[in-house]
């Protein structure tokens, strides 16, 4: 259960660095069926670990996380982007890694270019709503069908109930990794971006909170355990 009011700082001797995390495979994931806790969640631990710092991280919704983290109510959240309307919520870490957008296709199409999100025009896209996602389609003047998750869109993919799915990389490829004789698809990536662990700036000794982090994720990063940690869960969604 989380406290109603802020914590003095989880960065006081002996204490966990507590973290909201949002349900986002193979990032973040609180009940995976192979029971990996998803590259993110072992990035953070094992940086705080070089530091002497334990981790305890908690599933919420995203809106839900955000406003803990926000508010003080725990240090900060798993992971977010940077935003302008974020700078004076959360100092960021070092960049984590990078989380590509684009669009899955059926491999049997290769005959048409797609470059760019107006090279979909004509066909049926899917996108999860909650992702917001979809007004990047709209804006084509294109009418995306919005589903419930990535699952069901890949499936609708599959199914040839949609043409493409417009959705994040590594989402969709550890999702179809999963899904058994799921034919070939293809994945063109419209864009990426660099993504960092947020530390909420409600909380005395932030700072010194990111500071510590990124010492640790330098270090994971020196000596190979970052990649070790990444491959493990990108032989799953190449």
């Amino acid at each position: 259960m989380i406290s109603a009011q802020p914590g003095a700082f989880a960065a006081e001797a002996g204490e966990p660095v507590r973290l909201a995390c949002n349900e986002f495979p193979p990032q973040k994931m609180e009940a995976a069926p192979d029971g990996k806790p998803g590259y993110d969640v072992e990035i953070l631990r094992a940086a705080f670990a070089r530091v002497g710092r334990g981790v305890e991280v908690t599933f919420f919704p995203w809106k839900r996380a955000f406003e803990y983290a926000k508010s003080g109510k725990l240090d900060g959240l798993c992971s977010c982007s940077r935003r302008a309307d974020r700078d004076a919520l959360f100092n960021y870490s070092a960049a984590m890694g990078k989380v590509g957008v684009g669009v899955f296709l059926k491999a049997a199409g290769r005959s048409r270019t797609v470059r760019a999100i107006a090279d979909l025009k004509g066909l049926t896209i899917g996108v999860v709503h909650a992702y917001n996602l979809h007004q990047e389609i709209a804006d084509t003047g294109m009418t995306p069908v919005i589903v419930a998750d990535d699952e069901k869109g890949l499936r609708m993919l599959l199914a040839d109930r949609v043409d493409g799915f417009f959705t994040f990389r590594d989402t969709g490829r550890y999702i179809l990794s999963r899904i058994a004789h799921a034919p070939d698809v293809r994945f063109v990536e419209f864009r990426s971006s660099p993504y960092y662990a947020c530390f909420s700036k409600a909380l005395p000794g932030a700072a010194r909170l990111t500071e510590a982090f990124d010492d640790g994720l330098g270090q994971i990063r020196a000596d190979g355990t970052y990649d070790r940690i990444m491959t493990r869960y990108l032989r799953v969604v190449k």
